[in-house]
Formats: structure tokens, C-alpha cells, sequence
């Protein structure tokens, strides 16, 4: 079992301007081996309407000699792993750009984090 680790809160932007709260579980299942953690996150988004979509990815946080994660950009890949409403039997891939050396005192900046996702959804039936 591994430790539990941050919650983020957020919005993202869908295609065509869709908009979603967001809400990202990150959890570390294995202690860090040559300054690298292994992150799963969790990402549950929530649409206006009620319909819920949920992804799960994994990617490797480099360490610095502290244990302390390096800020920068990362490159996640995951899997949708549910949904509710219209994305009830959503399956896909995605792939995310993330980066984590933002800075909330630059005019402007809505957070620390900020994520950019490629994703291949099929709805259900």
C-alpha cells in the first residue's frame, strides 16, 4: 500500500471551450529508487450537466538529493478509467504535458500546476 499524497483542485478546458472542475488524488505506491517516485494521479472532471469523466495516469517524478521533487515539466500517460452521464462506458488513452515550476506570483497565474492532455475517448454506448 502505498502513501497518499496530494489533492489538487482546478478547471480545465475541453474541446470547443467545454469547461470542468477538476479534482487530482496523487499517490505514491513505492518508495523513491535513484531519485525517482513513481506518481499515480487520479483526475476526475465534472461538467456542467452532471456527467463525470475519470483518467488515471502514472509518470516519474525526478528527485532532488533531499527527496524533494524537481519542479519542471513531466510527461504522464494514462487510461480513462470511468464516467457517469454522458460518459457513462468512456474508455480512451491520453497523454499529458505537465508542468510544475509556475510561479502564483506572475500576473495572471490561476495556479502552481498546469497540465496540457491529448486524449482519444470513445463514449459508451
Amino acid at each position: 500500500q502505498g502513501q497518499t499524497g496530494a489533492v489538487r483542485q482546478g478547471v480545465a478546458i475541453f474541446e470547443k471551450g467545454l469547461p470542468a472542475t477538476m479534482t487530482v488524488q496523487l499517490s505514491f505506491p513505492q518508495p523513491p529508487a535513484n531519485r525517482e517516485l513513481l506518481v499515480v494521479s487520479v483526475t476526475s472532471y465534472r461538467f456542467e450537466d452532471g456527467s463525470t469523466l475519470q483518467i488515471q495516469g502514472r509518470s516519474m517524478a525526478k528527485l532532488l538529493p533531499e527527496g524533494i521533487p524537481i519542479k519542471g515539466e513531466s510527461t504522464m500517460q494514462g487510461e480513462v478509467i470511468g464516467g457517469t452521464g454522458r460518459y457513462q462506458g468512456a474508455t480512451g488513452t491520453y497523454t499529458m504535458r505537465v508542468r510544475t515550476d509556475i510561479s502564483l506570483f506572475t500576473d495572471g497565474t490561476l495556479g502552481d500546476y498546469f497540465g496540457e492532455a491529448t486524449a482519444e475517448v470513445t463514449l459508451g454506448k
